[in-house]
């Protein structure tokens, strides 16, 4: 009885929606990066999505960790990918804090997260001292080097935000609204 009550939970209509929007933001994710777009990308806004849409806290963080995963398999495995997972992680930990707020709560959340992933992905420590020298000096040139980039995710970020979150709403209140036959 106990693996129905789980797959019933598993198989909801929401666990699907979310799950079917966040498959999207993966096949996004690798187009954009096969058309040299760096950074311009679905997947801040994916994990802020998860954090908020599931209410299974565990899909929330395993589904972007796992679209990552599957993405990077397809893209390259990568040095920095405990650093960005660990910054995914967090966004989705913000995304947390969202269910329920209003859109302008939603709209800070992509803010924050955009800049959180900047900020701590581009940190000097996480690198070689022969990219950046582990100084003050090395982390704004880091930061600087990685200013376009940011402005990218900042973008993608607020665009893919909204495409999410507003499809999810889109189809949760046509499912509430009244039959007409």
């Amino acid at each position: 009885m106990e693996i129905d009550n789980l797959i019933m939970k598993i198989l909801n209509k929401n666990f699907l929606i979310a799950t079917w929007l966040i498959l999207c933001a993966v096949i996004l994710r690798i187009v954009f990066n096969k058309l040299q777009w760096w950074n311009f990308s679905p997947i801040t806004a994916m994990a802020l999505f998860a954090g908020y849409a599931y209410t299974n806290k565990r899909f929330s963080f395993l589904i972007p960790i796992a679209a990552m995963l599957l993405s990077d398999l397809y893209l390259g495995l990568h040095s920095g990918m405990i650093i960005v997972y660990t910054a995914i992680g967090i966004v989705t930990f913000i995304g947390l804090f969202l269910s329920g707020k209003s859109i302008a709560y939603i709209i800070g959340g992509s803010l924050v997260s955009s800049g959180f992933f900047y900020l701590y992905t581009n940190l000097v420590f996480w690198y070689s001292p022969e990219l950046y020298p582990i100084s003050w000096s090395g982390q704004i040139q880091s930061y600087l080097a990685a200013l376009p980039f940011f402005k990218a995710s900042v973008v993608s970020d607020l665009m893919f935000t909204g495409i999410l979150f507003g499809v999810y709403h889109f189809i949760k209140q046509r499912e509430r609204a009244p039959q007409i036959l």
